[in-house]
């Protein structure tokens, strides 16, 4: 149970080095025959193909057998083709892993080929069996920390359970008014819970600074009006605060996992807090600015094709939280992708409600000429 969240689906896609030819020749003849027919013959295909991703991948690859196929098939004949082509369930189940999970005692609790499926009904079993991986080593579980005084953490630590190498991964984690620290089981999550609690450390450390800054965010009776169609005024303070410690910490820095590291981080980060800020402050303002200006141009113009089109993209761009959400690289762009959506529905009110009406850019549900900027997941 412990090791479940741990397992990736696309590792278990390449089964074993002697059932690999047969499945990549099951995975080619599901293919709809339009796309199939520039694979012919099927099975020599298949042949080289499995030659090829074995010798270049093994047994141990992360990259799942989809994509690595479709990579391949599309350098021998440049068809485009991706992953997604290839319907996975629809093969038959000995070509799927099957994956048995156990307790903590090696007591059986369940059966299935769809690994997923799995991994979301038993999610909080497994977080709970995964916190005890570290026994009775305080190093990585503790709570009520205020200060870097817990040492060095490594980037992972490994346990043996059940003949099983468990990989861990010890973060520092904010809990609210401190921070605290875990074992956790991804790298990634890891990762983004220990950015956060560094972040939580600095801000119990230079409270004061901290404090000062969110009392002197510049412009802020403007930006908290114009967020109000978003979210509540105080969600807006906490995240700007947030990102304005998050970029004066990281900026150019890696994440501490020492204590050396951290006090070098920490005062590089005090001597540039305001200035980070302020930076941070007016571009979040510039982003609101462009909302709201966009926002009554909409509401000057009633046709529903393309403001509903522009509405979706702004749920999309702008959702709560998006001064967190929205990826350090992606932010300063936001002013430019709302000036270009204000620009475009100007121009289409100019020439009149029947060029707005066959606007080709947006079609009503959301797709428009923002498609291609991602929604993140994680924080800042």
């Amino acid at each position: 149970m412990a090791a479940l969240a741990q397992l990736r689906s696309e590792r278990y896609e390449w089964l074993v080095p002697g059932i690999l030819e047969e499945k990549i020749t099951a995975m080619l003849r599901a293919l709809p025959g339009s796309v199939r027919r520039n694979f012919v013959p099927v099975p020599e295909w298949a042949k080289s193909a499995a030659a090829v991703l074995s010798e270049k991948h093994g047994t141990e690859s992360e990259e799942s057998l989809r994509d690595s196929l479709a990579e391949y098939l599309r350098r021998q004949t440049g068809v485009e083709i991706s992953g997604a082509d290839f319907a996975e369930k629809e093969l038959p189940e000995f070509m799927r892993m099957n994956f048995r999970v156990m307790d903590d005692t090696g007591r059986p609790l369940a059966l299935s080929r769809d690994l997923g499926m799995l991994q979301r009904k038993f999610a909080s079993q497994a977080a709970n069996s995964f916190a005890s991986v570290g026994g009775n080593d305080r190093r990585f579980h503790r709570d009520g920390i205020v200060r870097w005084d817990f040492g060095d953490l490594p980037e992972s630590f490994t346990v043996q359970r059940f003949n099983m190498k468990i990989v861990a991964y010890p973060s520092l984690v904010d809990r609210g008014e401190t921070a605290g620290l875990r074992l956790l089981p991804s790298k990634e999550g890891a990762d983004e819970a220990h950015r956060a609690g560094v972040r939580r450390l600095f801000r119990i450390e230079y409270r004061k600074e901290v404090k000062s800054l969110r009392n002197q965010i510049p412009e802020w009776t403007r930006m908290a009006l114009q967020y109000w169609l978003i979210g509540p005024t105080e969600e807006l303070k906490e995240d700007l605060v947030t990102l304005m410690v998050d970029r004066a910490l990281f900026e150019g820095e890696p994440v501490p996992r020492t204590a050396a590291e951290w006090e070098r981080v920490k005062h590089v980060a005090a001597t540039r807090l305001f200035e980070t800020g302020e930076k941070s402050a007016g571009l979040v303002g510039e982003i609101l600015e462009q909302n709201h200006a966009l926002a009554l141009a909409m509401e000057e113009t009633r046709t529903s094709a393309t403001t509903a089109d522009l509405h979706d993209q702004l749920v999309y761009l702008l959702p709560k939280h998006f001064v967190l959400s929205t990826p350090a690289h992606w932010l300063p762009e936001l002013p430019r992708y709302l000036a270009g959506m204000r620009v475009r529905l100007e121009k289409l009110r100019g020439g009149g409600s029947g060029i707005v009406d066959r606007d080709p850019r947006g079609d009503g549900k959301g797709r428009g000429i923002l498609e291609h900027v991602p929604r993140p997941k994680s924080g800042a």
